[in-house]
């Protein structure tokens, strides 16, 4: 009898810690489930939208591609001229060149940028008797494509440019002394009063490294006139210069940055 009332108390004492156990296993599965309704799900930011999304080397995110950039843009290097004969030895001269840019972004890999900028053109010319300094003052509508051909923000580029002269001079020196004369105050030859043409066009050519869709680059960029920027009418009669093809060239090391 004793035995029986012994394993009835086990078995009541068995059911009490069983019962006991899933109580607790019930609290915790109602609380989990309270939290997982609360709390919200996490979407990954590059699924937010349908929007153009691009994996950003430079910034090591993903993010939205910008479509749109503008900003300031410097350059420092050096310009010289080409000729197509013997008229003296030219050198090149500092140069500098600064302005605003509107970026266009296609896709990821293609852009157009046109830009407005002040561009100080400088170059020498020395004969046996004297050294010529020559600075022309521009003012330049530029047209700037790029293409990415291998990616990590390198770009190829390539472009026209068309400037307006809105001012230059000549620096002389002989034996010493030297002297400067405005191009406006030139005397007048052949009914034309500027040894040079108002208007200049050539073409840009080079090469960008990009981050940020724009925001931040560096440049390479030479550029060359197409035609002569001498004023031929002008030089008519004048046996150095006439017949003489004179074009401006250049080439910048260059920065920029949106706003």
């Amino acid at each position: 009898m004793k035995k029986i009332r012994l394993t009835l108390t086990s078995l009541l004492c068995l059911l009490f810690v069983v019962a006991t156990l899933a109580q607790n296993s019930s609290k915790e599965n109602v609380v989990n489930s309270d939290v997982d309704r609360d709390v919200p799900s996490v979407q990954h930011p590059c699924n937010i939208n349908k929007k153009e999304i691009s994996f950003n080397l430079e910034e090591g995110h993903c993010c939205e591609s910008k479509k749109v950039r503008t900003g300031i843009k410097v350059g420092i290097g050096n310009s010289r001229a080409v000729v197509n004969r013997e008229a003296g030895n030219f050198t090149k001269e500092f140069s500098w060149e600064g302005g605003v840019y509107f970026r266009y972004n296609i896709n990821r890999k293609l852009y157009i940028q046109p830009e407005a900028i002040y561009h100080y053109q400088k170059y020498s010319r020395a004969t046996n008797l004297s050294e010529f300094t020559y600075t022309h003052n521009q003012v330049r509508g530029q047209l700037l494509g790029g293409i990415k051909p291998i990616g990590l923000g390198l770009y190829l580029n390539g472009g026209v440019y068309y400037s307006y002269q809105i001012g230059g001079k000549v620096e002389v020196n002989t034996s010493g002394n030297t002297s400067e004369d405005i191009f406006s105050d030139f005397p007048e030859r052949n009914g034309e009063v500027d040894p040079f043409n108002k208007t200049d066009f050539g073409y840009i050519l080079g090469g960008t490294l990009s981050c940020g869709s724009g925001g931040l680059a560096i440049s390479v960029l030479f550029s060359q006139s197409f035609d002569s920027v001498l004023n031929e009418e002008y030089h008519i009669g004048d046996a150095e210069f006439e017949n003489l093809s004179l074009r401006h060239k250049s080439i910048h090391f260059v920065i920029q940055k949106k706003f």
